[in-house]
C-alpha cells in the first residue's frame, strides 16, 4: 500500500527564486501536505546523496574537501531522513532541490523507482526562465562559487530536462513560465502554493534577495581570476560568503546583461525544444536597465573605479588598507581578516 498519494518533486529550474520557494516553505504540514524535513531547506544535497552514484563528484562535496567516509555518512542519513518524512502522517510531501537536475539518468530512474513505491502519484515541476534574466542570475551566483572567466551563461534547457523526461516519463513532468507579472499577486510563492494544493495564506513569506551589482560582480570577477578563494574547507566557504555579502552592502545595485549580449550567444534550437515541451512560449525577458552590462571590458573599468570605496570597506572592518594595491589585493586583505573573524 502507497505511503503517499503524491509526491512534488520540485526541481527548479535553477535562478527562479527556489530558494524563496524553499525558505517560506521550510517546516511546514498543514495535516494534508508536507514539506519534507531532511535537514535543510533545500533537499538536493539530500536527494543527490540518497540516489547519486557518484555524490562526490558534486560540487557540493568538492568544496567542502569531503572524504569518501562523509559521502557514506551523508548517504546513510539522507536514506533514512527520506524514509522517515515518507512514513510521516500526510498525504503528500514536497521534495525541492534544484541541483537534482545533474543526476545522470541512471540516478534519477532509480529515484523514480523508489518514489513510486511510496507514493500513487509523482508529480515533477519546474519553473523555465528565459535565457536573459537566467544569464545575469546564473552569472553571479557561479561568481560566489569560482567563477574566473567572462561567459554568458545558458539556460541549456535539454540539458536540464531532458533525463527527466526520459527518467520519469512525459505525463509526469510539468513545466510551468516563470513570469512573476503573470503569478498570482505577483508572487512565487503563492503560484507554488496554489500548484501543490497548500493555502497560500498559511505560508510566511521568506523572499531572499542575493542579487549582486556590476561593480560587485566586476570585483568577484577580478579576484577569482587572480586566484580561486574559499574552497575546500566550511571556515573558507564562511569566510567568502562574508566577504561577498560586504561587499553587496557596500556596493548596491542589480546586475544585468544588455540583452544584445546574451542574444548573440542564445541557442535558437535549444530554447525551441523547451518550447516545444513545455508547451507555452518562453517568457519575454526583462527590460534592461541603464547600467546594464555590455562585456568584459565594461567590467573592467567598473572594477578600476571601486579602489576609493573598497578601501574604504577594508577601514570599515579595522584594516588598514595597502597603499595603491589593486583590487584583488584589497580583497584578499578582507577575505583573510573574515576568516581570521568569523563573521557571527
Amino acid at each position: 500500500m502507497h505511503q503517499k498519494d503524491t509526491i512534488f518533486l520540485h526541481i527548479g529550474m535553477h535562478k527562479t527564486a527556489t530558494t524563496s520557494i524553499q525558505s517560506s516553505l521550510d517546516g511546514f504540514s498543514d495535516g494534508v501536505t508536507r514539506y519534507a524535513r531532511m535537514g535543510r531547506q533545500n533537499h538536493s544535497v539530500s536527494m543527490i546523496s540518497a540516489f547519486g552514484t557518484e555524490p562526490q563528484r558534486h560540487h557540493f562535496f568538492s568544496n567542502r574537501g569531503l572524504g569518501a567516509d562523509d559521502v557514506t555518512a551523508m548517504r546513510t542519513a539522507a536514506r533514512a531522513g527520506l524514509a522517515r518524512e515518507l512514513a510521516s502522517p500526510e498525504r503528500n510531501l514536497i521534495l525541492s532541490g534544484e541541483a537534482m537536475v545533474d543526476l545522470p539518468r541512471g540516478d534519477l530512474e532509480s529515484m523514480r523507482l523508489y518514489l513510486e513505491e511510496k507514493a500513487a502519484h509523482i508529480r515533477v515541476m519546474a519553473y523555465v526562465r528565459e535565457p536573459v534574466g537566467f544569464a545575469a542570475s546564473a552569472f553571479q551566483q557561479q561568481l560566489k562559487g569560482r567563477r574566473a572567466a567572462y561567459d554568458v551563461p545558458l539556460p541549456k534547457y535539454r540539458n536540464r530536462f531532458a533525463r527527466f523526461l526520459q527518467a520519469f516519463g512525459r505525463d509526469k513532468v510539468e513545466f510551468f513560465p516563470f513570469d512573476v507579472a503573470g503569478f498570482r499577486n505577483q508572487c512565487i510563492i503563492t503560484d507554488f502554493c496554489d500548484r501543490v494544493g497548500i493555502d497560500a495564506d498559511q505560508v510566511p513569506r521568506k523572499r531572499r534577495n542575493e542579487s549582486l551589482s556590476p561593480t560587485v560582480v566586476a570585483l568577484l570577477l577580478d579576484w577569482n581570476r587572480d586566484q580561486i578563494k574559499g574552497q575546500g574547507s566550511p571556515a573558507r566557504l564562511v569566510a567568502r560568503r562574508a566577504l561577498v555579502e560586504a561587499l553587496r552592502k557596500a556596493f548596491p545595485g542589480k546586475f544585468a546583461f544588455d540583452p544584445s549580449v546574451v542574444a548573440a550567444r542564445i541557442d535558437a534550437e535549444d530554447c525551441a525544444w523547451m518550447e516545444a515541451r513545455a508547451g507555452f512560449a518562453l517568457p519575454a525577458p526583462p527590460p534592461a536597465p541603464a547600467d546594464a552590462v555590455t562585456g568584459p571590458e565594461d567590467l573592467a573599468a567598473r572594477a578600476s573605479a571601486s579602489g576609493p570605496a573598497l578601501a574604504a570597506l577594508l577601514t570599515e572592518h579595522g584594516l588598514e588598507p595597502p597603499r595603491n594595491a589593486p583590487a584583488p589585493a584589497l580583497l584578499d586583505a578582507l577575505y583573510a581578516h573574515l576568516l581570521a573573524n568569523p563573521v557571527g
